[in-house]
Formats: structure tokens, sequence, C-alpha cells
């Protein structure tokens, strides 16, 4: 049992250096992840020369974590900063804000202000101004930093982020998603790996009775036509309504079918709230190693573990 939390901080690094590590030093880290810009075109010669002062004087090798990260997308820093604070919830954890791009700055900022993230955004202010930022940092010196008001936002749930999953998974494959491929992949997602979301509790439990242990539900055989009927109307009411409200998801008609599909929008946002549904990457990986859809995979973004170097 962990006695004392200890103090993490996630840092989008690009072309600063004294409002990295004087932040680190004055508050005492125990854990840094810096997330490196990894779209530069030119990796700045004083990243090694950080790294090590940072492992030298302030945490051990193996905790500080150089995790890759877009400065050009907000969604993508975003989801790192909800993530990193998911993995550290007994923890005290603080974003610096001004250590990357304005983009990652954004990206940072509201990744604390997710009602499900325990993250404290702060600014340091630097002392000084430098003009390139690829052989000097753009900053010199340290003085002080301002915590940063939060603002709650809204964060979808975790059985519509999952969903939202499985629609951007198959929409990227051959497969048309409909409102029945959400259901079956509720189902697959109970009984196989017993991860049941609340949108097919009904369903689960009306089967229960008329099938073995760990036997697939087959929506068809196991359930009545009023269960049936109730399946789809607490998809609709509790995950793919508010998913098309929002902007997330959106339909269309081929024949007499309807078709669901991400915008671009949902596509963002799933990656932005990528921690809601950590214990369920695996089980969607398995599910989609099994189902034979030609090119059904979960992206690289959505991986359980965040790759490191």
């Amino acid at each position: 049992m962990q006695l004392h939390p200890d103090r993490v901080h996630v840092v989008p690094l690009q072309y600063e250096y004294d409002r990295v590590i004087e932040p680190l030093r004055s508050h005492g880290a125990d854990v840094v992840y810096l997330l490196y810009d990894e779209t530069l075109p030119e990796r700045p010669t004083y990243w090694d020369e950080l790294g090590a002062e940072i492992t030298d004087g302030v945490v051990a090798e193996s905790d500080c974590h150089w995790i890759g990260a877009d400065h050009g997308d907000p969604y993508d820093v975003f989801g790192l900063v909800t993530t990193l604070s998911q993995h550290h919830l007994e923890d005290s954890t603080g974003v610096n804000v001004a250590t990357g791009s304005t983009l990652a700055a954004i990206g940072a900022a509201f990744g604390c202000m997710d009602t499900d993230t325990a993250a404290q955004a702060y600014y340091p202010h630097a002392a000084s101004r430098a003009v390139d930022g690829t052989e000097e940092p753009v900053t010199s010196g340290y003085d002080g930093e301002t915590e940063l008001v939060e603002y709650p936002i809204w964060s979808p749930s975790r059985e519509q982020v999952a969903m939202l999953a499985v629609v951007t998974v198959e929409s990227d494959s051959v497969a048309d998603p409909k409102k029945r491929t959400l259901i079956d992949r509720g189902l697959e997602l109970a009984v196989r790996h017993d991860e049941t979301l609340p949108f097919v509790e009904g369903a689960v439990a009306a089967a229960a009775d008329d099938r073995a242990d760990g036997e697939p539900i087959e929506f068809g055989t196991h359930l009545s036509r009023s269960e049936q009927v109730s399946a789809y109307a607490r998809l609709s009411s509790h995950v793919t309504d508010p998913l098309e409200d929002r902007g997330y998801l959106e339909t269309r008609e081929s024949g007499r079918q309807v078709i669901l599909e991400p915008t671009e929008t949902g596509r963002k946002t799933l990656q932005a709230f990528r921690h809601e549904i950590e214990s369920l990457l695996d089980p969607l990986s398995e599910i989609y190693r099994r189902s034979g859809i030609p090119d059904a995979e979960v992206p690289d973004w959505l991986e359980p573990d965040l790759p490191e170097y």
C-alpha cells in the first residue's frame, strides 16, 4: 500500500529547458512524463542534456518517461494527459502548459478540465526569452508559476467511448456498423470478458436462464422480442443518441439499413478519452482478431501500452 502520494509531472516538451526542470525541482517531483514533440523536423540539441539533468538530480531514470506526442494535435496531448492522470489517481499530478506548442498547451489544459481527471495545470513564468529554439531554449530562467483555474468539461461515459471505438474500428475496415453491431459487441464483452456495459445489463440478465455459463448470447435465440426492443431502446438512449446529439456520430441509410459512422470530432474525442476504456482495449483487440472482419484492428493510438523511448 502506498503511504504517500507521488508528485507526478506531465510536461509537453518542445523548445524549453529551465521552465521544464525548475518546477520539477521546486516541487520535488517523483515521476516525470516528457511528452516530446515527435513532429519536429530536427531534435533540439539540448534534450539529451535536459534528460540527463532530470535523472541526475530530480528523479530516478526509471521514473523519467519520454512519450512521443503530436504537438500540432491538441487531442493527442489531451488524451495523453487524461490517460496518465488516470494511471496516477492516488497521486498528485501537475501538468505544465507552458513548455510545448500552443496547441499542446490547449490540449494539456483541457485534459485537466476533464471531470474524471485529477490533475492541476500550471504555467511557469520565464525570466527571459531567446529567438531560436533549436540550438538553445526559447526561454531561460524561471520566475515562479501560476496555477490555472479549471472549468469542468463534459466527459462521455465509458460505454459511449467503448461503442464509439467499435464504430470507428469497424468503419475503418470493410464493415458497416449498425446498432445491432454495437449490441452484439456489448454482449461479447459481457460474456467473454466479464465487462458488462450498462446498456446491455438487461439483455445479459434476461438471457441468464436460457444458456450455459460462458456460452455466447445469441440475440435472436436467447432474447425475446420485447427484450430485443428494450436492448435497442437502451442503446439509443444511453449511447447513440447522446453521441449523435454532440456531433460525435452520424448515420447514413444503405437500403433499409442505418449505418453508423464516426465524425472527425468523434474520432478526436475517442482519442482524447481513451483512458475511459483502457481495460476494454485488450478485449476489443481479441474480439477483432476472432471476428474475421478484414482489416479490423484497434488503432495504434488505442493500444493499451503507451510507447516510450
